[in-house]
């Protein structure tokens, strides 16, 4: 959706609604610019080992059976149908 047509859908809304939307956008600036800060401050994050091995495992799967995958446009799809998204 480009800015424009953004801008003019939030100035047909009631004047709370406005208030609303602006407040949640600054709320997500804020908590998406310290969930940078955090990870710009951590050198490194590391796995722990239950999650290296179930990534290691879903490799393994994944790589045993490639025809059993589904591409990214099958998967959108079934999000788009399960949750009514247009």
């Amino acid at each position: 959706m480009s800015p424009d047509i953004l801008f003019e859908n939030i100035d047909k809304l009631p004047p709370i609604a406005r208030q609303e939307v602006f407040d949640f956008v600054s709320f997500l600036v804020q908590k998406y610019n310290k969930e940078i800060t955090n990870v710009e401050q951590t050198d490194k994050v590391e796995l722990t080992e239950s999650g290296k091995k179930f990534i290691d495992k879903r490799l393994a799967l994944m790589q045993s059976n490639p025809k059993s995958l589904s591409s990214w446009d099958d998967v959108k799809g079934r999000l788009f149908t399960k949750y009514n998204w247009k």
